[in-house]
């Protein structure tokens, strides 16, 4: 299965740099993507962009500054592939793909680009972007971007059970068995999620 191409332009903003001269801010450049109900086209959505538009069954590019964030894999059902955090960042959420089974699938794509076809993707962040839960489906507790951070892109994550099997877990590594997660980026840092659907 071929990974789709998700294009975006993004805005500009200018920052200032330590000698008082403005220069434009690192580009944000895809750190990977996330497969949501892979061709289920049942009319529930499952991914939102940062811009609001909406998939049933699709995909989810994560933008991001390369050298401040990354997306890992930390769970691999049908290999031993196993990644790590880049020095500097920690692990700030993960997002469980695929439904278990190994059909040699891509479900998600890492920074490093190594596809996964069923397990947990980690998100990597120095703290400036991070996953919240943004609604549970079994009733739990559920969160806002921290003070200073804006919504970018919102996953759902299981398949409505309350099962105690966790499909996403937040920055502060709570349990998400069904539920949106929520990317949260600092402002300013211009990180987005792009979709893309199936359907």
């Amino acid at each position: 299965m071929k990974t789709p191409l998700l294009l975006l332009l993004a805005p500009l903003a200018l920052y200032a740099t330590d000698d008082g001269c403005e220069s434009e801010p690192p580009e944000p450049e895809p750190i990977g993507l996330l497969h949501s109900e892979p061709g289920v086209c049942d009319g529930y959505i499952e991914l939102q962009g940062y811009d609001g538009s909406t998939v049933d069954s699709g995909w989810g590019r994560i933008d991001g500054i390369l050298d401040q964030a990354a997306l890992i894999i930390i769970r691999d059902d049908c290999t031993d592939i196993e990644e790590r955090c880049p020095a500097g960042t920690r692990l700030q959420g993960s997002v469980a793909v695929g439904q278990g089974e190994c059909r040699n699938d891509s479900n998600g794509v890492s920074t490093s680009g190594i596809n996964l076809d069923s397990g947990f993707m980690g998100l990597c962040s120095a703290g400036d972007l991070v996953w919240i839960i943004g609604h549970d489906d079994c009733g739990g507790l559920t969160d806002s971007c921290p003070t200073g951070f804006v919504p970018v892109g919102n996953f759902h994550v299981g398949s409505g059970g309350c099962d105690g099997f966790p499909s996403g877990k937040d920055w502060m590594d709570q349990p998400l068995d069904s539920g949106w997660l929520t990317l949260c980026a600092e402002e300013g840092h211009g990180a987005v999620v792009v979709v893309g659907s199936d359907c």
